[in-house]
């Protein structure tokens, strides 16, 4: 016999989802009310299937039930039993920061381009530089390859265990060169995390594909 565990059925509104997930440290990064509401408009999207609508001592379940969630103080109860805890936090997360980044709008992609997103971030490699040259685009965004470089050269490496290939011996920090960190962008582009923002210009500029 299986009881079901209260962490596993969350009543979440827009307010409460990064609470209800601990992940209320980054509650900050959200500047606005809207943004609250498009992270968690991406996340009912996500998770369609196992969301139903509180209203009261009603419960509507369904895809249809995750249409008013836009109305501030619709509370939802997502059904999380057999999800994996640390999937859940990483798709929530990783929406959070793009939308932070202030390039990117929550409301205007879908759940599935950002679970598309998310995979190809997770394949990046630390040992090459991937992840830190990803990060700063995304940060900056659109960034050409001389700003990565100039950003990263000299930094102390976030990473500092996945033994980096750009990693100063002496001091590590990053000392990636200009050509190093254009090699690592033309492998992002390759493997569509990055995109060009205006490609053929004197000076491309990349942007994090969605």
């Amino acid at each position: 016999m299986t009881t079901d565990r209260p962490e596993d059925q969350l009543i979440v509104t827009a307010e409460t989802l990064l609470p209800a997930l601990g992940l209320q440290d980054l509650e900050g990064l959200l500047g606005s009310a809207a943004a609250k509401r498009d992270l968690f408009g991406r996340f009912l999207e996500r998770y369609a299937d196992r969301a139903t609508r509180v209203k009261g001592d009603e419960h509507t379940s369904g895809k249809g039930a995750v249409l008013p969630y836009r109305i501030p103080g619709t509370r939802f109860m997502i059904d999380l039993r057999g999800l994996d805890k640390a999937d859940v936090k990483a798709f929530v997360t990783f929406g959070l920061l793009l939308a932070a980044s202030g390039h990117v709008t929550l409301k205007d992609i879908s759940a599935a381009s950002l679970v598309a997103a998310l995979s190809r971030f997770r394949k990046l490699s630390t040992e090459l530089g991937e992840r830190s040259v990803y990060e700063v685009v995304r940060a900056g965004q659109p960034t050409g390859v001389a700003t990565v470089a100039r950003q990263l050269y000299g930094r102390r490496c976030p990473y500092p265990t996945a033994a980096c290939r750009h990693l100063s011996p002496s001091d590590g920090t990053c000392a990636i060169t200009l050509d190093a960190a254009k090699d690592v962008v033309r492998a992002l582009v390759a493997s569509q995390v990055l995109a060009p923002w205006n490609p053929g210009a004197d000076e491309e500029l990349y942007r994090v594909r969605l």
